[in-house]
């Protein structure tokens, strides 16, 4: 240690005295003070075998301990994830190399429960995992066809199907024609999404089936407006 005299000079003092660190404990009452010193007196005595205050040796094992079992939980969480990772990885279902670029497609959520069920019953009949051997891009829906090695065979379509004709492309359709979208926007959304395009056969089919429907509504829509106006204006007598 330095120490500057009043001539400006420096002198050197040298200490043997090592060096402390003070805790401070903050209690609300005298009776939990001494509660929490008969504790340490208790932990001494079970560590050292003799009574001890608390000191550096104290405060050190007990560090240490808290240290080891915080370190041999992690290492308990990390080898239940990646146990848990393993699980996940036997289960999962590969797509074949040849899918499409189209990453979105629709899917109807009774569909999805539907598979999901099968899915279940296949798990408890059978111990072989189900692999996706085959994809097919029907306009916006998708048809899957997974295989086990047992051979069984699971074919999950994301769209109920009216005749020939997906329900999921018709709502998607018909929303675009009610939008007032043009062709080309609505092309332009699918291809932007990835949702994929339709072909202009598939198209002129869903176009075939929903033009009665259309032209249906459109009819019904017209008599509801004048049958409005007939209730609403009033009739004149003329005589």
């Amino acid at each position: 240690m330095k120490k500057r005299l009043s001539d400006g000079s420096f002198k050197e003092y040298t200490y043997d005295r090592s060096v402390r660190k003070t805790l401070q404990f903050n209690f609300n009452s005298e009776g939990e003070k001494l509660v929490f010193e008969d504790k340490i007196n208790q932990v001494s005595r079970l560590i050292f075998s003799k009574k001890k205050s608390l000191n550096i040796e104290l405060m050190n094992t007990l560090l240490d301990t808290f240290i080891k079992q915080a370190n041999g939980h992690e290492q308990d969480n990390e080898s239940t994830s990646k146990q848990e990772d393993n699980v996940q990885c036997k289960c999962s279902m590969p797509l074949p190399d040849n899918t499409s670029n189209d990453t979105l497609f629709v899917c109807e959520p009774e569909k999805l429960k539907d598979f999901i069920f099968r899915l279940q019953h296949h798990a408890e009949r059978c111990t072989h995992k189900l692999e996706v051997t085959s994809e097919q891009r029907c306009g916006f829906v998708c048809k899957y066809l997974l295989n086990c090695c047992n051979g069984h065979i699971l074919l999950f379509e994301t769209s109920c199907k009216v005749d020939e004709n997906y329900t999921g492309n018709m709502r998607l359709i018909l929303a675009s024609l009610c939008s007032g979208m043009l062709n080309v926007q609505f092309n332009k959304f699918c291809t932007f999404s990835k949702m994929g395009t339709m072909s202009e056969y598939e198209k002129e089919k869903l176009f075939n089936t929903l033009h009665p429907v259309i032209a249906d509504m459109a009819e019904q829509s017209i008599q509801e407006a004048i049958n409005e106006e007939f209730r609403r204006t009033p009739f004149i007598l003329t005589t």
